[in-house]
């Protein structure tokens, strides 16, 4: 029986060894791993090789970022405009900025951001409507069930709050700020953002909040004016309190500051996903759950 050969001897005179896994130099001949090294430091074809793929991870490290604007192309090699001498990718090489105006390079961009701005006020438009329509829902209805499933979808996804509570634990509201006499005053103090006066009333857009099921009313106030950016006074004596009532009838959630939201919650009061107000309030006048915002419309106009 044939044997077939198997490896290759070693090139170097003297050696000759037979080694069934050789290393090639680029000249072309065959070592073995104990003359390999000696043989590439002499070797003017390993050391050329080995120059020119350095060149190229070297030209492989620069990059050129494209300067057409929106664009965050970046190439391993230039392609300079032959009038600007700026980089293009590609995709943009024929650009033809350089044959128009600065007017109507403007014009241009206004065009490439007319869509994004019909997008955002359509977006804006559908957030008023679905929060209106919300508003106009009797709150024992199915309608109003249905739409409070909804908003509380779309709160998921953007609501704030503490990072630490669990995802199983979390509640989420729609919170309006302070429309009260002092509100003015409150959001100067706390350089908020005004986004309309209405007969003298500051108007807020709302913010999404998450809280936790397990805390109480006076924590979830707490919170409330924290992420809404609220001046909270409920630990000051002769200060306005903050209060939280329904949105869609103004009654007060609860006026024991100790009461457990998850009791709340299972006494149909107010349910997860739900519109409140966020209000200050005389403190003597809210001691009692039948306390009503007399001005809580003002949100739905």
């Amino acid at each position: 029986m044939e044997i077939p050969s198997l490896g290759v001897n070693c090139s170097v005179d003297g050696c000759n060894r037979l080694d069934f896994l050789p290393l090639r130099c680029e000249c072309g001949k065959m070592f073995c791993t104990d003359h390999f090294m000696e043989h590439t430091q002499g070797c003017e074809v390993f050391k050329k090789s080995k120059a020119v793929k350095m060149q190229v991870a070297e030209v492989a490290k620069t990059s050129y970022a494209c300067t057409f604007e929106g664009c965050s192309e970046v190439s391993s090699f230039h392609f300079p405009c032959k009038k600007c001498a700026k980089h293009y990718c590609i995709s943009h090489r024929h650009h033809k900025l350089c044959d128009i105006s600065e007017e109507e390079l403007e014009e241009e961009r206004k065009r490439w951001n007319l869509p994004i701005e019909q997008y955002n006020k359509a977006k804006e438009k559908l957030e008023t409507y679905l929060n209106k329509t919300a508003l106009k829902v009797q709150p024992d209805s199915k309608k109003s069930k249905m739409s409070n499933k909804i908003q509380l979808m779309r709160l998921k996804g953007k609501a704030i709050g503490q990072q630490d509570i669990p995802m199983q634990d979390r509640l989420y509201f729609l919170v309006y700020k302070p429309m009260g006499s002092n509100a003015k005053e409150v959001a100067d103090k706390i350089n908020d953002t005004i986004t309309s006066v209405v007969e003298g009333k500051i108007e807020h857009k709302p913010v999404a909040v998450y809280i936790s099921k397990n805390w109480s009313i006076g924590k979830m106030i707490d919170s409330f004016s924290q992420f809404c950016k609220v001046i909270n006074n409920n630990n000051k004596t002769n200060e306005s309190k903050l209060r939280l009532f329904r949105l869609v009838d103004g009654l007060i959630v609860s006026s024991i500051m100790s009461m457990k939201i998850n009791k709340v919650i299972e006494n149909n009061v107010i349910r997860d996903g739900e519109s409140l107000i966020l209000e200050y309030v005389d403190g003597e006048k809210c001691t009692t759950d039948d306390c009503h915002l007399q001005n809580y419309v003002v949100y739905a106009e």
